[in-house]
């Protein structure tokens, strides 16, 4: 289920971009996506039971992927929506959930401890008035203030972060595509009508919600990390947040958003080809315009 999403998002100029450069966001999301593709495989075949040898792939991949940036450890918990009837008994269900939470805990854990017990009394080392000592006594101290700069700078860059051009239609340094609307178009599209899957079935209506509320969460531990470390005490703006920081959960948060009105009645090669020419239409419009064009004529 999916491969329409993983290939639209795996074809735009950001995650392209990424691949080619010394980055370490491809691998992020190259494990994470193959977590992701493991979950799916249990959640949506409940007739078959799961091995073990599939689960350790699925904690490890995830685990291997998120040691680089542990705030993306939320979406483990998706393994949660695996059914029971998946299960051998009782006993491997709750070893299995178990082994699912300790790796989330052990995660956040890596990342929040030394923020917590010990803040440096600055943040970012290029400089600035930055302080994790002071932004953890104002996040601790006004919680409801924190709460209200969270949302807002959350649901201000929802748009462009999650469908649009500052978290796949960025080149780096050379340019930002300013035709958004080609990128918004192609991602509605493709998380609309990418919903059926090879096992016959469709994600129920609480489980996109949950697989929401576990992107939501990674989300608010990008923007509050960022918060701690990047942005000056009682600042209302966050800084350092980035759209390609939302490429990792943009695959499970696609899913999510999909409708299961929606039905394609076309053969599998017939909607991959026309998904596989949409995506690598707008690749190379892109290529052309703002690489070709700019810098090569």
């Amino acid at each position: 289920m999916g491969k329409g999403i993983l290939t639209f998002i795996g074809l735009m100029p950001t995650p392209l971009f990424l691949a080619g450069v010394y980055s370490y966001d491809p691998t992020v999301t190259a494990f994470l996506s193959l977590s992701f593709a493991f979950m799916l495989k249990e959640i949506l075949t409940p007739e078959t039971k799961i091995r073990w040898r599939d689960f350790i792939i699925m904690v490890a991949a995830f685990i291997f992927g998120c040691r680089i940036k542990a705030v993306y450890a939320p979406l483990l918990l998706i393994a949660l929506l695996i059914p029971r009837e998946k299960f051998k008994d009782k006993r491997q269900m709750l070893l299995m959930r178990g082994i699912v939470c300790a790796a989330v805990v052990f995660l956040i854990l890596g990342f929040m401890l030394p923020v917590i017990f010990s803040p440096s009394e600055t943040g970012d080392l290029r400089g600035g008035a930055t302080s994790e000592v002071g932004q953890m006594a104002y996040i601790l101290g006004q919680p409801l203030a924190y709460a209200a700069v969270l949302i807002e700078n959350i649901w201000r860059s929802f748009p462009s972060y999650v469908f649009g051009e500052l978290s796949l239609g960025a080149f780096g340094h050379l340019a930002t595509v300013t035709q958004s609307w080609i990128i918004y178009v192609g991602a509605v599209l493709v998380l609309l009508t990418n919903t059926q899957s090879a096992a016959g079935r469709r994600l129920a209506g609480r489980q996109r919600l949950f697989m929401f509320l576990m992107a939501g969460a990674a989300a608010v531990f990008i923007w509050t990390a960022l918060y701690i470390s990047y942005s000056e005490p009682g600042n209302t703006y966050i800084d350092g947040v980035q759209g390609r920081y939302y490429i990792p959960f943009l695959f499970p948060l696609y899913l999510a958003l999909g409708s299961d009105r929606v039905s394609v009645r076309l053969k599998n090669y017939q909607y991959y080809t026309l998904v596989l020419a949409g995506s690598a239409g707008i690749l190379l419009y892109f290529v052309y315009f703002y690489v070709i064009n700019a810098y090569c004529l």
